[in-house]
């Protein structure tokens, strides 16, 4: 840290997107792996993990949402293809389709917008058929893509390159991830979309590596904050400081609302980070955070800007200690993003978005470790 940096942040450990994108990779058998690198790679920085990638040639592609994304990346020296996976409400499609961006068709709109653009330059242009195989969002619902894919096949500049899906309920409803997986074969069979790359599969690939057609689409698994993929290293690490240390009687409440009395005379130490910061407040009286590599449970309300913690079990607690909110420590100690936020109600994806958003990004070059 430098001494313009404030008291809350995150680290990235390039090295450790690295290695688990070739651990994952290695998992596929053969298929091509697909970095989701969208909403600025899931707060972990959009730009030096996909340089980091390529770089190391880890992944095969790139996925962003916008098209405004996968400018950005061509814009820093991305060569990898990218693939836009959003609908296409941007006015700089041509700019996209100079870039050598593969844009998503998800209705009769986009398909006509993108032939309008290619028509202007004069050329042909690839473009991903997203069909909605049960997920109930984007793309064309399997009842309806026949007529649809007769259409798009014959607006004369549009070539179709890619074909995908997005399963609903991987992890909680395998008969229901069946039925989609059959649902786009069996459209592929009866439309004749040979030669075309198929994906379906997104991080729980890990656990069903069989329903990798020829790429999987991965995102959290990559960053390491899958609940269900332990093996995985976490990349990011949010951490804190410790500004003041105090000691507070028996019967004394702390934070607002008092929804913390102590029962005891206890020192506790006040982390300067709090909802403002992305550190959800959910987490009130629920979580804990590693100082000197221990546990520190967090005393009653997170406020916007700060939360007080019991450091009973860390007696070497100081002003200006690091504490980790979720990830590694200095020492090695991990707690998970995904431990912190099955306590606070939520999923790891908005629990590292919201870190990254709201905080100043460390990158640490750690690559060179055995892989």
């Amino acid at each position: 840290m430098t001494e313009a940096d404030p008291r809350t942040w995150v680290e990235i450990d390039l090295g450790a997107l690295i290695r688990n994108a070739r651990n994952i990779r290695q998992a596929l058998h053969g298929a091509r792996l697909i970095a989701v690198v969208k909403k600025d790679a899931y707060g972990h920085g959009m730009i030096r993990c996909a340089q980091a990638l390529e770089a190391a040639e880890a992944v095969d592609e790139l996925a962003v949402y916008t098209v405004e994304e996968g400018l950005a990346l061509r814009q820093t020296g991305a060569r990898l293809p990218i693939l836009a996976l959003s609908p296409l409400l941007s006015s700089r499609l041509r700019e996209a389709l100079e870039a050598g961006i593969t844009l998503t068709v998800v209705g009769a709109r986009d398909a006509k917008a993108v032939n309008e653009a290619a028509q202007a330059l004069n050329r042909d242009v690839n473009v991903a058929l997203k069909i909605d195989t049960g997920l109930g969002r984007l793309g064309f619902e399997c009842e309806q893509a026949a007529r649809e894919l007769r259409m798009i096949r014959a607006l004369p500049r549009l070539r179709i390159s890619e074909v995908f899906s997005h399963f609903s309920d991987c992890d909680g409803d395998p008969e229901y991830t069946n039925l989609q997986y059959k649902r786009l074969r069996q459209f592929l069979a009866e439309n004749s979309l040979n030669g075309v790359r198929v994906h379906i599969a997104a991080s729980g690939v890990l656990r069903r590596p069989d329903y990798a057609l020829d790429a999987a689409r991965v995102g959290i698994a990559l960053y390491g904050a899958d609940p269900l993929a332990p093996e995985l290293e976490p990349v990011m690490s949010f951490k804190s400081t410790v500004v003041l240390r105090k000691s507070v009687q028996a019967g004394a409440s702390i934070s607002y609302g008092r929804t913390f009395r102590a029962g005891r005379p206890m020192e506790i130490a006040i982390v300067s980070a709090g909802y403002g910061n992305g550190w959800p407040r959910a987490l009130s009286n629920r979580a804990e955070v590693l100082i000197h590599s221990r546990l520190a449970p967090i005393l009653g309300v997170v406020c916007m800007d700060q939360f007080a913690v019991d450091i009973s079990g860390v007696p070497q607690c100081r002003p200006g200690d690091e504490v980790v909110l979720f990830g590694r420590d200095s020492y090695g100690a991990v707690v998970r993003v995904t431990e912190q936020a099955a306590k606070a109600g939520t999923i790891s994806y908005e629990l590292c978005c919201s870190a990254g958003a709201a905080n100043p990004k460390n990158y640490l070059q750690s690559a060179e470790k055995p892989v």
